[in-house]
């Protein structure tokens, strides 16, 4: 009766995985692993969800659905690695499998699109955070959401169709924490206009400038002014870095800020080179 009983723990053995976790086993697995992301154990967090996701059985039809946050936790710690090609695989097969009952499908359909925006592909991006708009139309991140939008058409160079989502947000969204920096853009971006009508100054003729004073002095208080919105805006930039705690969060946006400077402070410089220009071409 004892070789019996042996012979079927044996054979028992044979179909049950040596590693396999119950209900509450990976409700403690995945608790723990939510921690250690906090604490930034990046490579133990990865270890820890790739064990839970390798000890699915043959019988367990439910078990994807029940490790469904496992996807989700483990591409967001892929993006914190910069290992975007990871982070993509796991947040795209919790969206594609998830999205009616996924607890953090939202931030997921986020942070896939950031990711096209951090790798600088802002077509994509743009395409992804518009099919945001349209999926989640109350979205609590609708603000930010609109700003990247923004940010992105204005590296593609789409200048007046990212003012509409700068100024959506700006309209809207007074209370946002990305309401400054949408504000800045609406200003840089209109003080192009500006540059564009100061520089159609130096196709006119002597004779046109003389035949034109009025006009012309009109156009170069606008450029003073355009000089005036610069002037400020960088007074605020530095006083905005100077007094920001320089957390991760902030990091982003502190970047933007200092790039956006240096392009206003050159931007300026052309500003006061095609004012000097005409002033002496004027006394000739």
């Amino acid at each position: 009766m004892k070789i019996f009983l042996i012979i079927c723990i044996i054979i028992s053995s044979l179909y049950t995985p040596i590693f396999s976790f119950n209900e509450k086993d990976i409700e403690e697995k995945e608790f723990q692993a939510i921690t250690m992301f906090r604490q930034g154990k990046n490579q133990e967090v990865i270890d820890l969800l790739q064990e839970i996701i390798n000890t699915k059985t043959e019988n367990d039809k439910n078990f994807q659905t029940r490790i469904k946050e496992v996807y989700y936790w483990l591409g967001k710690t892929y993006i914190r690695c910069n290992k975007f090609e990871e982070a993509k695989k796991n947040l795209e097969y919790y969206m594609a499998n998830f999205k009616n009952f996924g607890e953090n499908y939202e931030d997921a359909y986020y942070e896939n699109a950031m990711m096209y925006y951090t790798e600088k592909k802002y077509q994509t991006a743009v395409d992804l955070f518009t099919n945001f708009l349209k999926e989640f139309p109350d979205s609590r991140i609708t603000a930010k959401v609109c700003y990247q939008i923004g940010e992105s058409l204005y590296e593609l160079s789409l200048y007046d169709d990212s003012l509409i989502y700068f100024k959506t947000l700006t309209d809207n969204y007074p209370t946002s924490n990305y309401y400054e920096a949408a504000t800045f853009r609406v200003k840089l971006i209109e003080s192009r206009k500006n540059e564009l009508v100061l520089q159609n100054l130096l196709k006119w003729s002597q004779e046109q400038f003389l035949a034109n004073r009025d006009s012309f002095l009109k156009k170069l208080q606008e450029a003073t002014d355009t000089i005036k919105i610069l002037e400020d805006k960088i007074k605020i930039l530095e006083s905005k870095v100077a007094l920001k705690e320089d957390t991760i969060e902030f990091n982003y946006e502190q970047n933007m800020i200092l790039e956006s400077r240096e392009e206003l402070l050159k931007r300026k410089e052309i500003i006061l080179k095609l004012i000097e220009k005409e002033i002496l071409k004027s006394s000739k």
